[in-house]
């Protein structure tokens, strides 16, 4: 058997030390400056409910009251300013304690469990998702923090205990109101536990639990935890009505479909819409890098199912650990069948399923634990290549500044214009708004939330003098050159500006009636 991480305690603790030491601080090095483009729109609710105390469902569409209260409470309680609350890492520590202790759950051991966080923290394109304040970074904690339970409550002697089901029940129900992406994840998650473990006991599969009313209390336990968990969603919560239902609906009429997508930004692939070569698409040596990550994280998920099928085949019994990395599996595979539906890019899910049956490889395959070797290698390898080709190629939306150049031509734009509507690439649609709530205070005007609109694709190829507006209406065109990349309606994201600037001013449709070096306003 190869073991790579035989060594002594004083010397593992020595490597852990360091290994946890740069979790903490190179992604601070690295994403510093860098927000997810939806980030200062919730930072605005924030806000508001700091101020007032209560939020108007007239003035927002509030889909997650549970993050927007933690919010105002850490902005009151650590009296965080507006800017602290997007760009203070104020979720690292609690996610990277949460992500180790679920890998170390599954591998254990701490040097792998180590090396995995540190991979999975320094890879990325902004810092929000992991580093900063962020609805789904938040809901990454607490997902994680249930499967951790899960784990703990498939023990043959766990299932009843009240802590343990209240502790589940509390940080699922809390996902209803913090996170929609990864609340959806959790009930499909539990669901494909409850599912599968019900076919492995109805079907005599040898189960790690020989008691009959142990193996009852668990699939009691699973059954009563999803009922729940449905209930607070359907019953508590509006967005499955209000939100989930009519994107659904609405799927159909997207520009581009999730495949299209893929294959623009990934292959290089021109796409059949107008938009054509507007959309934004990675260097060939990001795809290729892409690929072998994938491909072997993909490869790891077979070996682990192939593994699984070995042990029902040698009639050795199926632990709760096969248990929930197979659901788990099989939860992403929904998911990102539902997310493609609506117009996502779902390679990019293939990545935490991978990490965690290599995780469950290196623990209990002995024939494959040279493979869960060479696949951390090579992520140590592509990883870093990746990130620095990333920020290279300028891909990526990073200011060391933390935007605070935009702060002076959103002055500009709300003292010039009034009752009047503006479109914008989504980052700084939400930075010209949340700058002026911070320098007014003015949260009982909802027309000014609305004042602003993310650009359609339609908007983008006026502006490059590729269509003729059937329509004329009195509209502003926020334009920011200093962005590498800017985000559209229905996630479809563009080039820079920089590329179209020509076009732009020799429009003789619009006249630009603000200009500084990064930003530029046409009417």
């Amino acid at each position: 058997m190869i073991n790579i991480y035989v060594v002594s305690m004083s010397r593992e603790r020595k490597i852990l030390f360091i290994l946890l030491t740069l979790t903490f601080t190179l992604p601070l090095l690295m994403f510093n400056g860098s927000i997810d483009d939806f980030a200062p729109k919730h930072i605005i609710i924030i806000n508001d409910l700091s101020e007032n105390s209560f939020l108007s469902t007239e003035h927002y569409n509030i889909q997650v009251p549970g993050y927007y209260i933690l919010g105002a409470i850490l902005k009151q309680v650590v009296n965080l300013s507006t800017k602290s609350l997007l760009f203070y890492p104020i979720q690292l520590i609690p996610y990277v304690i949460v992500f180790f202790t679920l890998i170390y759950k599954l591998s254990n051991n701490y040097i792998f469990s180590a090396l995995i966080t540190f991979i999975e923290f320094i890879s990325g394109a902004t810092g929000t998702t992991k580093i900063f304040l962020w609805v789904h970074g938040i809901g990454s904690i607490l997902f994680y923090i249930s499967i951790i339970l899960l784990l703990n409550a498939m023990k043959e002697n766990q299932s009843k205990k009240p802590e343990v089901i209240l502790l589940l029940i509390i940080s699922g129900s809390s996902l209803v109101f913090i996170s929609y992406n990864l609340f959806a994840m959790l009930l499909i998650f539990l669901i494909s536990v409850f599912v599968i473990f019900t076919i492995f006991n109805t079907f005599k599969f040898n189960l790690y639990i020989n008691n009959p009313s142990a193996v009852k209390s668990i699939s009691k336990f699973l059954q009563n935890i999803c009922l729940i968990l449905i209930a607070v969603e359907l019953g508590l919560s509006d967005f499955f009505y209000r939100s989930m239902v009519p994107t659904l609906k609405q799927s159909q009429y997207f520009e581009l479909s999730g495949i299209e997508k893929l294959l623009v930004y990934y292959f290089n692939r021109s796409s059949e819409t107008a938009l054509g070569d507007f959309i934004l698409s990675f260097p060939h040596i990001l795809s290729i890098i892409s690929g072998i990550k994938y491909t072997i994280l993909l490869c790891s998920i077979f070996i682990f199912f192939s593994a699984i099928r070995n042990k029902i085949i040698e009639r050795k019994p199926i632990n709760q650990f096969d248990l929930v990395t197979g659901a788990f599996v099989l939860m992403t595979g929904i998911y990102g069948f539902v997310r493609l539906y609506i117009g996502g890019v779902i390679v990019t899910l293939l990545y935490i399923p991978g990490i965690l049956c290599t995780a469950w490889l290196y623990r209990f395959s002995r024939t494959y634990r040279s493979w869960t070797l060479f696949v951390l290698i090579l992520l140590l390898i592509l990883v870093p290549v990746y990130e620095f080709n990333l920020y290279s190629n300028k891909l990526t939306n990073i200011d060391k500044n933390n935007f605070g150049s935009i702060n002076d031509s959103s002055s500009w734009y709300f003292r010039h214009t009034t009752d009047s509507i503006a479109v914008s690439d989504e980052l700084t649609k939400n930075l010209f708004l949340l700058y002026f709530y911070e320098n007014t205070h003015n949260f009982n005007n909802p027309d000014v939330y609305n004042s602003i609109q993310s650009l359609f694709p339609k908007d983008v190829l006026f502006l490059a003098q590729r269509s003729t507006p059937t329509i004329t209406s009195e509209k502003y065109y926020i334009i920011n050159y200093k962005l590498n990349a800017n985000s559209l309606q229905n996630w479809i994201v563009i080039k820079s500006w920089n590329y179209s600037r020509i076009q732009l001013e020799e429009n003789h449709l619009i006249n630009n009636i603000y200009e500084t070096n990064s930003i530029s306003i046409f009417n």
